[in-house]
């Protein structure tokens, strides 16, 4: 697949960054070949995020009993348009949360315990409100 004929998401932005998932059996998929996050997470062994040349940026590993977290934001600035991309990728077990935030302008990595840094609007689904909503006529 060409990198041009990847569409994931609506505002046409082409990704520089995307996941590949390894699971215990070594079978690999990547998301550009399924284009959604319906990933066995039972059989989860690791998840990946790389770039165009698949060169590894940030890895991933799950231990038995921990849950994959993982989540992308595209960040719009007004009148230009989409401008950066995150992608969130961590665990979860019980109470215990590690999250990773992964930038695509610059492939920079922030990581650590998801209640120091994982009380970030980027972490949940948006919500409009009032104030938000735009009339149309």
């Amino acid at each position: 697949m060409n990198k041009n004929d990847l569409s994931l998401s609506s505002d046409n932005y082409v990704p520089k960054l995307f996941w590949i998932v390894i699971y215990k059996d070594g079978t690999k998929v990547s998301q550009k070949d399924i284009n959604s996050i319906n990933i066995d997470r039972k059989n989860l062994k690791s998840m990946l995020i790389v770039d165009e040349e698949l060169n590894v940026v940030f890895t991933q590993h799950f231990k038995s009993g921990q849950t994959m977290l993982y989540r992308n934001r595209t960040i719009m600035k007004e009148g230009v348009g989409p401008i950066d991309r995150i992608h969130m990728l961590g665990w979860q077990a019980g109470d215990q949360r590690h999250i990773a935030f992964i930038y695509e302008s610059d492939n920079r990595v922030e990581c650590g315990d998801f209640d120091e840094i994982g009380n970030n609007p980027w972490v949940y689904p948006m919500q409009l409100k009032d104030h938000d909503l735009v009339a149309v006529e």
